[in-house]
Order: C-alpha cells, then sequence, then structure tokens
C-alpha cells in the first residue's frame, strides 16, 4: 500500500507587515520615514532591526506594535489585522497580542516587580487570579529575579529593572515581544546578561523577538538582522557576528543621502 504523505502548512508569522509606510507632516515639508516595508517574521525567532541614523527604524517599531497607525500597509499579528481596527480594539489587541521592552525600562516606581509585571493584565481590565500571580513569580524566577518581587524599581539595579520589564512584555504570553534599544541604558556586562536572557525567551520558550539596536554586538544574539536605510528594506543577514554586522553597516553609512 502506498503511503502519501501531504507536506505541512508553514507556519504563519508572528508578525507581519506588508507595503508598510509612514510619512509626519504633510506637503512639501512631508517626512517619510518608512517606504513601502514587507517584512515577515516567524515564531520563535529572534531578529535584529538595524540602519543608519535616520533610516526608520523606531518608527517601524511603533507602527509594527500598534502604537501609531501606519499612514499606508497592513500590520498582521498572529493572522489578525492591526490596521484593519478602531482604537479601541486595536489597543485592546497590542494589549494581548504584544510586548514592548524600552531603553528606559517604564516600570511604575510606587509598583513592586510582581506589581510591574501584572499590570498588563489589570490594564486590560483582568481580575489578577492566583494563578496569574504564581505566573508572574515564575516569570520573575525565570529572568533571574528570586526573592526580589517585592522589591520597588528603586531598590534594584538597572539590569533587575530590565529583566522586570522583560517578565512584564511575557506577561500577557504575546504573540510578539518588541524591544527597543533594550540594552541602551546598560553597561556591557549587564547587557549582555540582557541579551542572553532574551535569547533565552526565544529558545526555551518559543518566543518571538523583534528588536532595534544600534550595537552589532547586541545584533550577534539574534538570528537574523534586517537593515534599514532610508525607510526601506536594504538587506538582511542570516546568522550574523559583530564583526559582519558592523562591516554591513559601515558600508550602509555610505548610502546614506544627505538631508
Amino acid at each position: 500500500m502506498d503511503i502519501h504523505t501531504t507536506p505541512s502548512a508553514p507556519e504563519a508569522p508572528a508578525l507581519a507587515v506588508l507595503g508598510l509606510g509612514h510619512s509626519y507632516g504633510a506637503g512639501p515639508t512631508a517626512v517619510r520615514a518608512l517606504d513601502h516595508v514587507d517584512l515577515a517574521f516567524a515564531p520563535s525567532t529572534f531578529t535584529a532591526v538595524m540602519g543608519p541614523s535616520g533610516s526608520g527604524k523606531s518608527t517601524f517599531l511603533t507602527c509594527a506594535g500598534g502604537l501609531e497607525r501606519p499612514t499606508n500597509g497592513t500590520v498582521v499579528v498572529a493572522g489578525q489585522d492591526l490596521t484593519a481596527l478602531g482604537e479601541d480594539d486595536r489597543t485592546r489587541a497590542r494589549r494581548e497580542r504584544i510586548g514592548f521592552v524600552f531603553q528606559s525600562f517604564h516600570l511604575l516606581p510606587y509598583l513592586t516587580a510582581q506589581q510591574n509585571v501584572a499590570l498588563p493584565l489589570r490594564l486590560a481590565g483582568r481580575r489578577v487570579t492566583a494563578a496569574d500571580r504564581a505566573r508572574i513569580a515564575a516569570l520573575l524566577d525565570r529572568v533571574g529575579l528570586e526573592g526580589r518581587h517585592a522589591r520597588l524599581p528603586g531598590e534594584l539595579s538597572g539590569g533587575q529593572q530590565q529583566r522586570v520589564a522583560i517578565a512584564r512584555a511575557l506577561a500577557t504570553g504575546p504573540a510578539v515581544v518588541l524591544a527597543d534599544e533594550p540594552t541602551g541604558a546598560l553597561d556591557s556586562h549587564t547587557a549582555g546578561e540582557v541579551l542572553a536572557l532574551l535569547r533565552s525567551c526565544v529558545d526555551e520558550l518559543a518566543q518571538t523577538v523583534v528588536m532595534v539596536t544600534h550595537d552589532p554586538v547586541a545584533a550577534s544574539y539574534a538570528d537574523r538582522v534586517v537593515f534599514l536605510v532610508d525607510g526601506r528594506v536594504a538587506g538582511s543577514m542570516e546568522a550574523p557576528t559583530a564583526e559582519a554586522v558592523s562591516g554591513q553597516l559601515a558600508h550602509l553609512d555610505q548610502l546614506v543621502v544627505p538631508a
């Protein structure tokens, strides 16, 4: 008897943007920050987004994360088109499907580490259950903050605060975590620990991470680097090394059109 196997369909991207464009201002003074960007990010992958100053990296992250509505194009997160949603539904989808990690941590100073991690659940109108509290405690332990759950941000080091921020980003079980220069405020040793933590979130928790960074060493923790120049995709690199990324960035700097 012949046995016929049907190839399984490829897994849908955790995040995809199609024809993504965004402009600031109008008329002859308008600035085109993104120009027809097409990108897809597979589940359980770590991607770094890099480029010269003014290349559109930060605008890409705010549009992809639903923080800003793009001028044109679509943003699809876990199969849902964020750009087709009204403000309330887009806010709800962002809270449920996207985790954010910022350079400046954005922790509330009067809340403990555990309360900061629970904040996305409360903002979504959820009652924090005993099961939620147990999961949050496990997340804090997972990011290396055993015994520090009740500490306020001011009682934690910068690296520990960023660990709280990463746990908070994971609290809702998001489809994708977007990190904006997550090591920019940290020394090199602490930055390495945070990057290793993000790497482990991909390898051990099957999380999808998209990170904007200017640092070739940070990019070397990723599976892939996507390069932007003047708001457009200018290439990508698989299995990046710090040296290779540095060389590519030097080349891209020569392509930037002076303002």
